[in-house]
């Protein structure tokens, strides 16, 4: 009965793994299709090495319309934006590339170059190496490493449950791979709170405000910079967003001048 609930269990982490990765935003087409596609993202590049940003921003968005997800659309459209002088553009994609390339160099050094004071996240600093470490993978690599500690651990159950004179080295593996198991589900949990419960939006325009109200007639409580990063509370309203300033209050800004992460 133990064996078919941790079978149970498995299976659910399997689904749950496969789910998140069929409801990521993918572009399904034809071959044809992403020559076409592949053929506009290297002409960008070409646009972007001749300091044709305009061009190269042009294409770059092209392919975004046509739902392309990738982490080198989203850095190198970022960059562009960057020349262009686009700091709250350049934020936001910067920013989207590294929710799928966390552990980037180049993406961090870029945005640590065009993002305000205040954006970049410094974790209290007793949980600075476990937060760095949780950002050396995404959600779903770690997801994955979940599962293989997971089937590691069925393993090595299922040889002790059937040769209860298992060598001492199988019960110190089990318990190795079950505590190994249980580290990785912490650190893969946070992940997915980190990258998939907050919520962000970048601030795109230079003329942005945050009120105390859902009304420009209410408290003007913040002038914020272009590109600052705030952090994204539930509201239903299409015109105003709710979200949470750098001082821990909860203000409201206009819906066109700022884009979700």
């Amino acid at each position: 009965m133990r064996l078919i609930v941790h079978l149970i269990v498995f299976m659910v982490i399997v689904s749950l793994n496969g789910s998140l990765v069929n409801a990521a935003p993918q572009h399904t087409s034809s071959a044809h299709d992403w020559e076409m596609m592949d053929e506009i993202f290297q002409k960008a590049n070409e646009a972007y090495r001749q300091k044709d940003f305009h061009t190269a921003e042009r294409l770059y968005k092209d392919l975004l319309t046509s739902n392309v997800v990738s982490a080198d659309l989203y850095y190198n459209l970022g960059t562009t934006c960057a020349q262009l002088g686009k700091t709250g553009e350049a934020v936001l994609y910067l920013e989207k590339a590294l929710k799928l390339r966390p552990h980037s160099e180049d993406v961090l050094a870029n945005l640590n170059i065009v993002s305000p004071p205040g954006n970049v996240e410094e974790p209290f600093i007793l949980i600075q190496p476990f937060y760095y470490i949780m950002r050396l993978l995404t959600f779903r690599q770690w997801l994955w490493a979940c599962v293989i500690c997971y089937g590691a651990v069925m393993i090595l159950l299922s040889i002790r449950l059937l040769n209860e004179r298992s060598e001492r080295a199988v019960r110190v593996l089990l318990r190795s791979s079950l505590v190994l198991f249980i580290v990785i589900s912490c650190f893969a949990a946070w992940s997915y709170y980190h990258t998939h419960q907050l919520r962000y939006v970048v601030v795109i325009s230079p003329a942005a405000s945050v009120y105390s109200g859902p009304s420009q007639t209410f408290t003007r409580l913040l002038t914020p910079s272009e590109g600052q990063k705030l952090r994204l509370l539930p509201y239903d309203d299409p015109e105003w967003r709710r979200v949470v300033l750098p001082t821990g209050q909860y203000g409201f800004i206009r819906n066109d001048v700022v884009r979700e992460i």
